[in-house]
């Protein structure tokens, strides 16, 4: 036994009643079938506008009885011919005399009871049921019409069951040759013999009872949707289907709004372990929405979004899970479904945020342990509801890029930490997510192509495996992961040898390693090429600037042809930090703030590489070449801030002859400043026929004054100038220093991937 239930859309007019036909004549060829349809639409407003007209003694509602009528007689003649259509008119006469004996009562005495504005609704559902009846029949088949006021009884508004059940059963079980049963939906008597009905919406509660009375193995329903939907399509255009559903959740949706399914339905068939399929009459062949006990399990624990007026929250079934939320009169209420596997305070604050970005703030969330609810404005409801579909229901598919990550300083370490605090921000925004599945420090690694949890990485290294002669970079190259990327976060010219057998073995390579790039011109462009070949990335943004976006201007100069004839730039942050926080007699000693700055890491393990210009020239080399001039370090002309005899010594010597030439610093910062000048360690390319590479390249210390961009900056600053043949002069300036910036660096290259 099957259960066919067709909606008032689908019963509107010959042509559609036809493809009803076509659908329940086909099941029927398969099994019993039992049919329940509705009124046809727009026929209970019709219907219940006559009993208003009545009731206030208004004759007007006859001209609203012949109206009903002709449009079932013009179905009829449609459908039938002969005596079939004879036969049928006369029947849909004599129900529309009964009607409109029924209206004049009511008209003559001048008022409408409860039940009789009750009872005045249920004629609908007699003239569509009976019509179908008779199309079956005329057209071969064994068809029986029953009546719902007499099988389905309710008390108090509710259904016997223990009345009811026993009734269908009887009645099917007394014909046993009957191949359709046509059954009027929405109807029903009480215990004294009254009209009833179930509810608007509520022929699908009759299929419901219908099947668990007859334990039919399945109710469809169908009707003008594809079935039960992530949301309204009329205001989200973008919602889709929802393949299966638990009972629950079905019901969930129902009562918090979404009109598809009348809730009291799910009940009986529950009861009954009989599934429930929500079809579409217009597309039968499409999957529509199955409602199980125990629906396969989805990739998401979230079904769909519905919403409902703030003050019908109230009203929701009392055995209905819903929350202490206060909505007022004009409110909406917004409700995401689930199936209680999602963390229902963290989808709340996900709502939460993306009613933020769309400009919405919530007057109230609440959630419970399967749904989580958000009260807006009837003003913001679209767009409250368009925000939150797409970000629940809309997503990208998440692309997820695995990382393999070299090096655990503080770079690395501020990376990690911003994985393990704004992996699933990063995800929802861009559509890809970064997994760590490998981390070395100069002692341990560990591997994991699962994915190893940023926030495990710290108490886990330790006891990873050795790391020595390379270890970690041997163990990579026999793994083959899709969508793999090399982070170097070393300071490591042999890592930056392995770049090209990197991008042999499918890594991309990410950066923040600058002497990787200050080798060999040939080495840098090898690698460049090797990239290329193999259609990988290699990304150094972080290399010169940090976070600022200096190479990536630099190179889109070039690339567009604006020759470039100049870059000057401040980008030595150590000796920059330590220049502009020296004032002579105003501060400590030059030599106190370079120990101060070696004992914090800032520079290097020898200072006197920072001084002598050796990072400024790694710097240098990567600005050049990445300006398409193939800069070597001969070509580079160093004037150290201090001369040779602070290097040719041991370290303990150099800082007592710095603490000896402290009063000739003092006096030179004394003779700046009646100058109103500042000393500033400047690399520079500028364009020069007479070089071999027709770019003279030097790194010194200059002066400059209160015109120049040089004089204002301080700190870990770093400036760049940008000169080119066709552009005004392009100045970057910003922090140049500090893990977190780097890592923010490395982030964006990582998610340009």
């Amino acid at each position: 036994m099957k259960v066919l239930k067709f909606g008032g859309t689908s019963v509107a007019s010959a042509p559609i009643i036809r493809k009803v036909e076509k659908i329940v004549t086909s099941a029927a060829r398969q099994e019993k079938v039992i049919l329940v349809t509705s009124a046809i639409s727009k026929c209970t407003d019709t219907l219940i506008k006559i009993g208003t007209e009545a009731g206030e003694g208004n004759s007007s509602y006859k001209a609203q009885v012949y109206s009903l009528r002709c449009i079932h007689h013009r179905i009829i003649e449609e459908l039938l011919e002969g005596s079939a259509c004879t036969e049928a008119i006369k029947e849909c006469d004599a129900t529309f005399d009964e009607l409109e004996r029924f209206a004049d009562g009511i008209c003559a005495a001048g008022a409408i009871t409860p039940g009789e504005a009750d009872a005045i609704q249920t004629f609908g559902e007699l003239f569509s049921t009976r019509i179908i009846a008779r199309k079956l029949a005329a057209d071969g088949y064994r068809v029986l019409w029953i009546d719902s006021r007499e099988l389905i009884r309710t008390e108090d508004g509710k259904v016997r069951f223990d009345l009811t059940d026993p009734a269908i059963r009887s009645t099917l079980e007394a014909h046993p040759d009957v191949d359709i049963f046509v059954a009027p939906g929405f109807i029903a008597s009480d215990l004294q013999g009254r009209r009833v009905h179930l509810g608007r919406g509520g022929s699908d509660y009759s299929a419901a009872i219908y099947a668990a009375a007859s334990r039919a193995r399945i109710v469809e329903i169908w009707t003008d949707v594809p079935g039960i939907m992530t949301s309204d399509p009329k205001v989200i255009p973008a919602a889709t289907t929802i393949p299966y559903l638990s009972y629950r959740a079905a019901r969930d949706m129902a009562e918090f709004g979404a009109k598809v399914l009348y809730p009291p339905t799910v009940i009986p068939a529950q009861r009954a372990g009989i599934p429930i399929c929500i079809l579409n009459t217009y597309d039968p062949e499409a999957q529509g929405s199955f409602i199980l006990d125990n629906p396969p399990h989805r990739a998401s624990g979230l079904l769909g979004l519905t919403a409902l007026k703030g003050e019908a929250l109230a009203n929701v079934a009392p055995d209905v899970e819903k929350p202490a939320l206060k909505a007022a009169e004009g409110d909406v209420v917004l409700v995401l479904v689930g199936t209680g596997e999602e963390d229902g305070a963290e989808v709340e604050a996900r709502m939460v945020r993306a009613l933020a970005r769309a400009g919405i703030k919530a007057k109230g969330t609440a959630s419970t342990g399967y749904n989580v609810f958000a009260v807006v404005s009837a003003e913001d409801k679209r767009d409250a509801m368009l925000a939150i579909h797409r970000r629940f229901f809309e997503s990208k598919p998440i692309r997820t890029i695995n990382c393999f990550l070299a090096g655990y300083g503080a770079v690395a370490q501020a990376f990690i930490e911003m994985i393990a605090t704004s992996g699933d921000t990063i995800a929802e925004r861009t559509g890809k997510r970064i997994r760590i599945v490998g981390v070395s420090s100069s002692r341990k690694y560990i591997l994991n192509t699962d994915g190893i949890r940023p926030e495990d990485i710290a108490t886990v290294l330790p006891y990873g495996h050795p790391a020595e002669g390379g270890a970690f970079f041997d163990a990579i190259g026999t793994l083959s992961l899709k969508d793999a990327v090399l982070l170097d976060c070393t300071n490591s010219e042999s890592i930056g040898a392995r770049y090209e057998e990197f991008f042999r073995r499918g890594l991309n390579v990410v950066s923040c390693n600058r002497r990787a790039f200050a080798v060999p011109y040939a080495r840098y462009a090898a690698m460049k090429s090797t990239a290329h070949d193999y259609g990988l990335a290699l990304k150094y943004d972080t290399t010169v600037g940090t976070a600022l976006p200096i190479l990536e201007s630099i190179s889109g100069s070039a690339y567009s042809g604006d020759e470039i004839t100049a870059i000057e730039a401040v980008v030595s942050c150590t000796l920059n930090n330590i220049i502009t926080s020296y004032d002579g007699a105003n501060t400590e000693p030059l030599g106190t703030l370079l120990k101060q700055a070696q004992d914090i890491g800032l520079t290097e393990k020898d200072p006197r590489a920072d001084l002598g210009g050796r990072d400024a020239l790694r710097k240098l080399l990567i600005l050049a070449r990445e300006a398409g001039v193939p800069l070597e370090e001969s070509d580079v002309e160093i004037t150290p801030m201090l001369g040779p005899e602070f290097f040719d010594c041991p370290i303990e010597e150099f800082y007592r002859l710095l603490a000896e030439y402290e009063p000739k610093f003092i006096a030179r910062e004394a003779e700046l400043d009646d100058l109103g000048m500042r000393q500033r360690f400047v690399a520079s390319i500028q364009k020069d026929p007479s070089a071999r590479l027709g770019y003279k390249a030097e790194i010194k210390m200059q002066l400059v004054g209160m015109d120049s961009p040089f004089f204002w900056i301080s700190g870990t600053e770093n400036i760049v100038i940008i000169r080119s043949a066709f552009s005004a002069p392009l100045v970057i300036r910003g922090a140049g220093e500090g893990a977190r910036m780097a890592a923010s660096g490395v982030l964006n290259n990582i998610l340009s991937l």
